[in-house]
């Protein structure tokens, strides 16, 4: 799969704290050119991809978030004040408690 060679792969073109603030960025303000009347379901769409990429890189690569505890609290913090559908807040929430109690989720 594509996103998994790109969370493989990323890091040498940026660091683990420069793609989370992008892809934070992108989540609260996607650049979407579509019609008024669509983009609130278009901006529905958007945003729960983007918790998939983080739920992907959280799962099969949490080291990134283990080693790094600012990262994890940025991550942990953007889960828990921006995130507004509690369904994706809270399947992303529940793999980062994992971070904070496992040095290894896999492990669980």
């Amino acid at each position: 799969e594509i996103l998994f060679e790109f969370l493989l792969t990323f890091r040498t073109f940026c660091s683990t704290s420069q793609l989370l603030s992008e892809i934070i960025n992108r989540y609260q303000d996607p650049k979407l050119e579509v019609p008024e009347e669509h983009f609130y379901h278009e901006k529905r769409v958007y945003q729960f991809r983007v918790v998939m990429v983080l739920k992907q890189w959280v799962t099969e690569f949490w080291n990134d978030f283990a080693e790094d505890s600012k990262l994890l609290a940025t991550l942990n913090n953007f889960v828990q004040n921006s995130i507004s559908d509690a369904n994706l807040a809270n399947s992303l929430q529940s793999i980062i408690c994992l971070l904070y109690t496992s040095p290894s989720p896999r492990d669980s």
